[in-house]
């Protein structure tokens, strides 16, 4: 079947499309699929094909043939899928939002926490915004409600057409520290105790902030640091013995350096760290995910007066994912959506363009936002790579993001496997 992002309305795969809509095709298990492509792209190796035709069977990537070569079996039909205008690519993952947040007004967005529908028609749209942007699998970053994480388990419930949530529940933070709209609070448990209590509500990863967030009055400031190092030790842990990867908020030289020597499995956000934590970072193999749209787009909602400092921040950390790119660190991209000035769906493309502009190569860019994607959020299995024996999660786009970025702007069709 086809879907309608406008309005997600139902419709029969055979019909006529307008133009403008984009499409989302529902794999179904039971069906047989050949999907004709004229570029695909394995961002894991930056391989392209030219003229190819893929073979769906229960879900999975059975062949990709040469479109001149493929020889559909007469005796098992296939539902024929023709997006041969277009480039086929695996679908994007953010590895950093907040579904509970709007981007637009973070006092609004707190009170509509307590309006039943005003929230769930937020929520709706949101993750419609996701899939219309491409973006199949988002990392939701927490809420003091775990309102992200009740959306999850709907979504897990039902059948409606959303991207896969990774939701950490809420953060773990110290009481009175910053974040109280990320978490309540230790509030006196230890944080094994904190860890099991996100646990057992199903989160499926651990979120901590080990210090606060970037001053835009003065350079180089971030809150404190909230845990010493035996604390996120313990943490980290216990969370892996649970099964559950860490990701940590952590801004300031200080704050990195705790992050990385604790063991988390994700760094976010990373704002002034140091030359060595960026050696280390691509010693373990743990991922960084930059978040330059939440500062960068402040320019256009600070007062004069802050441009400068706002600016300044956020071309050192453009600096600092370049030097970490050369060095061999996984990028991931997380856009930190729901933050002042980053719209859920758009704030992708923002952040496409921020490290495009600190010199990654789209090649880089679309592995980061695709391939090294599934592997931060667990679901290499199932999203990111474009390979026989993979499920068919996938997007059309127009152009050739290998050649302009911007074609990942023009997402035409999504392919989701259900």
């Amino acid at each position: 079947m086809v879907i309608d992002c406008q309005g997600l309305l139902m419709i029969n795969c055979n019909q006529m499309l307008m133009e403008q809509m984009m499409a989302i095709y529902i794999i179904n298990n039971n069906t047989n699929y050949l999907i004709k492509a004229g570029l695909l792209i394995q961002p894991e190796d930056a391989t392209h094909r030219t003229g190819v035709m893929l073979e769906i069977k229960r879900g999975l990537i059975t062949h990709i043939y040469p479109d001149s070569q493929a020889q559909p079996n007469a005796s098992e039909p296939a539902e024929m899928i023709d997006l041969s205008p277009y480039t086929l690519m695996p679908g994007l993952i953010d590895c950093h939002v907040h579904l509970a947040l709007d981007g637009e007004n973070f006092k609004h967005a707190l009170a509509r926490w307590d309006q039943g529908d005003e929230l769930e028609q937020h929520l709706t749209r949101s993750l419609k915004a996701y899939l219309g942007q491409g973006i199949l699998a988002v990392r939701d970053g927490g809420d003091a409600r775990g309102l992200a994480l009740k959306l999850r388990h709907q979504v897990r419930a039902g059948n409606t057409p959303s991207p896969q949530i990774i939701a950490t529940g809420w953060a773990i933070r110290q009481t009175g520290r910053y974040g109280g709209f990320l978490g309540p609070g230790l509030a006196g448990k230890s944080v094994e105790e904190a860890v099991e209590e996100a646990a057992g509500a199903g989160a499926d990863q651990i979120k901590v902030l080990v210090s606060g967030i970037v001053d835009f009055n003065t350079y180089g400031r971030v809150g404190q640091v909230q845990f010493n190092l035996p604390n996120l030790s313990a943490l980290v842990r216990h969370s892996h013995q649970l099964g559950l990867r860490v990701m940590a908020h952590a801004s300031s030289r200080e704050a990195v350096r705790l992050a990385l020597e604790a063991g988390v499995d994700s760094l976010e956000h990373g704002y002034f760290l140091s030359q060595q934590s960026i050696d280390l970072l691509a010693a373990t193999k743990t991922p960084w995910i930059p978040t330059l749209a939440p500062v960068a787009n402040q320019l256009t909602l600070c007062k004069p007066e802050l441009a400068e400092i706002i600016s300044k921040t956020c071309r050192r950390q453009q600096e600092m994912v370049a030097a970490a790119a050369s060095a061999g660190v996984i990028i991931g991209i997380g856009t930190d959506a729901g933050a002042a000035g980053v719209r859920h769906g758009q704030g992708f493309l923002d952040e496409v363009r921020l490290l495009r502009e600190a010199g990654l190569s789209p090649a880089r860019i679309i592995k980061a936002a695709t391939t090294d994607g599934a592997r931060i959020l667990g679901l290499e299995r199932k999203l990111g790579r474009l390979q026989v024996g993979m499920p068919a999660n996938l997007i059309a786009v127009e152009g050739n993001p290998l050649i302009d970025l911007a074609a990942l702007g023009k997402v035409r069709h999504t392919i989701i496997t259900i």
